[in-house]
């Protein structure tokens, strides 16, 4: 039997803001009969969160550490522990709240079998000019993960990351002072070298870490390719990852606020009333 699907929102604060409370409103009405949970630091109440049908969503709680900073956050969604919190459901779809989602496509998502799939980057993480072509998948703010999959690079034995991955991380150097470093950079890569100091290894944003590295360590992790993603999720440029998908919705769209916010509001959101 196919197990469910947990959407789980990361909160971090007492109150929402106007656009905050919308994102979750919206997540409350597209996905009524779903198991949605909050992602809290210990301690965390929902009182200023008043959102008609918040009721029915329950609250996971992490240390508060994890929550103080963005560093905190992609420590978090690189640790084993926090999978393990889940491992009830098959999948889990990571829902932030700048986060927008157009209709309950989340069964399709889930057949296709991807261990990991965001919204697509332009290349080198660029805005997204009409000379700038996509580039991989995907951004983890609007994310579905496959909970087993995680969890099996999580429990890899391999050296994460080879040698000049790390000799890399010290580019800001000279080569002198990089000599110096050496044997910092050797307990690394022979002591350290694995998921248990992840973070510290990656330094990098979660997201990219399973969208570039994770294949690495266990070859059956997969990850949605650009043009399937563009269906999946929009982030930045909108209004050319609305063309590119041939004028169609995507099943959610990433920081719908930050970027281009009159074409969002203007077709991505009166096309959405159109289509329903």
């Amino acid at each position: 039997m196919t197990r469910s699907t947990t959407i789980a929102i990361p909160i971090y604060k007492e109150h929402l803001s106007t656009n905050e409370k919308k994102s979750l409103q919206q997540c409350l009405k597209i996905f009524p009969n779903r198991k949605i949970v909050f992602i809290a630091p210990e301690g965390l109440h929902l009182k200023g969160y008043d959102v008609p049908g918040i009721e029915r969503c329950e609250l996971v709680y992490f240390k508060a550490a994890y929550f103080t900073n963005i560093a905190g956050y992609n420590r978090l969604l690189l640790s084993i522990d926090f999978y393990e919190k889940f491992t009830a459901a098959e999948f889990i779809l990571i829902y932030q709240l700048d986060s927008w989602v157009f209709s309950d496509q989340l069964n399709h998502w889930c057949s296709r079998g991807y261990s990991y799939i965001g919204a697509p980057w332009f290349h080198n993480f660029e805005k997204g000019n009409d000379s700038v072509s996509l580039w991989a998948a995907g951004n983890g703010g609007f994310s579905l993960r496959k909970i087993d999959d995680f969890i099996e690079v999580l429990e890899s034995d391999k050296k994460v990351f080879p040698f000049k991955f790390i000799w890399s991380k010290y580019e800001k150097y000279g080569f002198w002072e990089k000599l110096l470093r050496l044997p910092k950079m050797l307990v690394q890569y022979f002591f350290r070298n694995n998921t248990n100091h992840l973070y510290e290894l990656f330094g990098e944003n979660e997201d990219h870490f399973w969208s570039f590295h994770a294949k690495d360590l266990e070859a059956s992790f997969t990850v949605a390719n650009v043009n399937t993603a563009l269906a999946f999720a929009f982030e930045c440029n909108p209004k050319r990852m609305f063309e590119l998908n041939h004028k169609e919705l995507p099943f959610g769209i990433h920081a719908w606020e930050k970027y281009d916010l009159p074409f969002v509001e203007t077709v991505l959101f009166s096309k959405e009333v159109k289509d329903n």
